[in-house]
């Protein structure tokens, strides 16, 4: 039996790339049921999860909104790592959703149509198994899922299976909502995994024994690749549902071992009495055929060769979201003026990356700053070296000896360099004869006079001066 195209598939595309609540986008549409879609959402921080939304047409009821919301975080109340966590909720323009953990793997009714046959027997177990101790767990706190089937199991890439869609979930505590929770007479579910009491619309019958029908019509489907009752249309199935016993699995299996075939049966019993009492009992029933039948049913699945696709792409949303925010903290007072606040555009394509939204003045701004600095190094530099030589001049001695200040100073003796003599214009007031010029006398080793008292220092330092003469 070919399953149709659900005809809000359509609808829930439409709002791929809606913004939800300011933060979320939608990327992607994951799956679609018949009170909501879920979808792959990134947060404007690059983070990602899964966002359930309510079909639009549902949300102008109240009681369905009350319900929606109610029953979303019937998942966390099962406490089992098994159960998929809802984060947050929220509304968006009227309709309300739930924000939860997103997987990266595949559900069971993918990996089937990707092998194009049934799951190997020892994953199927190790899948029905897990599944079992999440329903057990859900059922002592009074929960029925009453849609368990393979699209609602879900293997991660990392071998763990997780119970999706708790959506429907019935909570006893909370029943007196009465016919605001489940109208009377109605089915819900998926008719090919969904057992007869369901299938007639008997709310008072529905019970934890229903979802172990459920999983046992979803382990002969992961095992055999097709359904309980081989019909071709869904009204021919809801029929076949409610008035037949569920052929045995043996009949479309052949290959799996009597013991579990045996197990199996019991599970999809017409009657609910005549089914496992307790999900506990049918976990441990095929755990005892697996070994009576020599199985080894490993802790968790396989991958059987499932390969993560990519993530999509990062959205023009969430890249301008978080460039927008990093670019903000730059510009903030004392940061870099290399740095300031860029826009994006909205049609920016999301392979852009955040280096390609830099200042393109950032660059001439540096090399100017750079430039006037190297400027302003030189010119300091050559004024201190204009003032070490106007320090270096020497003055006379008196104005009666002038002849004493051709004379080299001490440190010549001892290999020192001259120092030439200070110019005209630094110099005392000229003495009334002129100076005599002489050869340069040899000097002598012997002790340096002091200047007379009466002459002051140079004007402006606190050293001897290496020009000033000897009596």
């Amino acid at each position: 039996m070919t399953e149709p195209e659900n005809p809000l598939l359509p609808l829930a595309r439409t709002r791929l790339h809606t913004v939800i609540d300011g933060k979320w986008q939608l990327e992607d549409v994951l799956g679609v049921g018949g009170m909501a879609a879920v979808f792959a959402a990134r947060h404007r921080n690059g983070k990602r999860v899964a966002i359930k939304l309510l079909h639009p047409h549902l949300a102008v009821m109240p009681q369905v909104v009350q319900r929606f919301v109610r029953e979303g975080y019937a998942a966390n109340l099962v406490e089992h790592p098994g159960a998929v966590s809802v984060l947050d909720d929220g509304l968006h323009e009227g309709v309300p959703f739930l924000v939860m953990e997103l997987l990266e793997g595949e559900t069971a009714d993918a990996r089937c149509d990707r092998l194009g046959r049934g799951i190997a027997l020892p994953d199927a177990l190790a899948i029905a198994d897990a599944v079992l101790a999440v329903l057990e767990a859900g059922h002592k706190r009074g929960m029925v899922h009453r849609d368990i089937k393979p699209e609602n199991i879900f293997i991660t890439s990392d071998g763990e299976t997780k119970v999706l869609d708790f959506g429907i979930a019935r909570i006893d505590e909370v029943a007196a909502l009465g016919a605001s929770s489940t109208q009377s007479g109605s089915s819900l579910g998926t008719p090919a995994f969904m057992p007869p009491e369901q299938a007639r619309g008997e709310r008072a019958a529905v019970d934890a024994r229903t979802d172990l029908w459920s999983l046992g019509a979803s382990l002969f489907f992961m095992v055999s690749g097709q359904f309980v009752h081989d019909v071709e249309t869904v009204s021919a199935m809801l029929v076949q549902t409610m008035t037949r016993q569920a052929r045995s699995l043996g009949s479309a299996a052949p290959h799996v071992p009597r013991e579990v075939v045996e197990v199996v049966d019991r599970a999809l019993a017409f009657q609910p009495e005549d089914r496992w009492p307790s999900a506990a009992a049918f976990r441990e029933a095929l755990r005892e055929a697996a070994r009576g039948a020599g199985i080894f049913v490993p802790p968790r699945p396989s991958a059987a060769g499932y390969v993560p696709p990519p993530p999509p792409p990062r959205s023009a949303f969430a890249s301008a979201s978080a460039t927008g925010a990093h670019h903000a903290m730059l510009a903030r007072p004392g940061s870099s003026p290399e740095f300031t606040e860029t826009r994006i555009s909205p049609d920016t394509p999301p392979s852009v990356e955040e280096a390609d939204f830099a200042p393109p003045r950032a660059s001439r701004r540096a090399v100017v700053g750079a430039i006037l600095a190297l400027a302003a190094v030189v010119l300091v530099a050559a004024a201190i070296s204009a003032l070490n030589r106007s320090d270096a001049a020497p003055a006379s001695a008196s104005t009666t000896a002038p002849a004493a200040a051709s004379s080299s100073p001490p440190h010549e003796a001892l290999g020192a360099p001259a120092v030439e003599p200070a110019s005209a214009s630094t110099a005392p007031p000229p003495a009334p004869e002129p100076p005599k010029t002489s050869p340069p006398k040899k000097l002598t080793n012997r002790p340096p006079v002091a200047p007379p008292p009466t002459q002051p220092p140079p004007r402006g330092t606190g050293r001897r001066d290496l020009g000033e003469s000897r009596n």
